[in-house]
């Protein structure tokens, strides 16, 4: 009946009912703003309605990283939400597919990942949320991108330290003695 809930979304089911799939980028921060550190990445986010297994997401805008092609560890919570808890990194850009039991509607799940910060001092960048719904047919569907709420939180005495790829080079100061 159109009564029922189709991806989460209620009185969904009737023929050709079509809804615009909104994401909340609820938000994205850094473990550390020091160059060429190991900088700890989480993200948060959530959909309006329930993602199929293998949609693509992709977290792109992560320029000035020295983090190499390939293979990247991921952890999430809830855990197990992408396919071998690994995403494939290319030139600023992780691409994630959804693992089997989906992604549940207006429910947060947390990304985190690792990353190596540039050698030199850079502002912060600007990440963006895309995705391409898997759909149980021939054709995938896209959905609108969205960018990120960074956080403007300190860490390590930097002022918005938390901002994604926000980095700063340690200087000391000149002390007399």
């Amino acid at each position: 009946s159109a009564t029922e809930t189709v991806l989460g979304i209620d009185n969904a089911a009737g023929p050709f009912v079509v809804f615009e799939l909104e994401w909340d980028a609820n938000g994205i921060k850094q473990s550390s703003p020091l160059a060429a550190a190991s900088n700890l990445i989480t993200v948060t986010i959530s959909a309006a309605a329930d993602i199929y297994a293998s949609s693509n997401i992709t977290l792109s805008g992560f320029s000035g990283t020295q983090t190499a092609d390939g293979p990247l560890a991921v952890t999430s919570s809830p855990s197990g939400a992408f396919q071998g808890d690994v995403g494939a990194w290319s030139s600023g850009t992780l691409t994630l597919q959804v693992a089997s039991g989906g992604l549940i509607a207006e429910t947060s799940y947390i990304v985190t990942f690792w990353l190596q910060n540039a050698n030199s001092a850079q502002d912060p960048v600007t990440v963006t949320l895309a995705c391409s719904l898997a759909t149980p047919g021939t054709f995938s569907s896209p959905v609108a991108s969205v960018d990120f709420i960074p956080s403007t939180a300190e860490v390590a005495g930097v002022t918005s330290g938390a901002s994604p790829l926000k980095i700063v080079v340690p200087i000391w100061d000149a002390l007399l003695i």
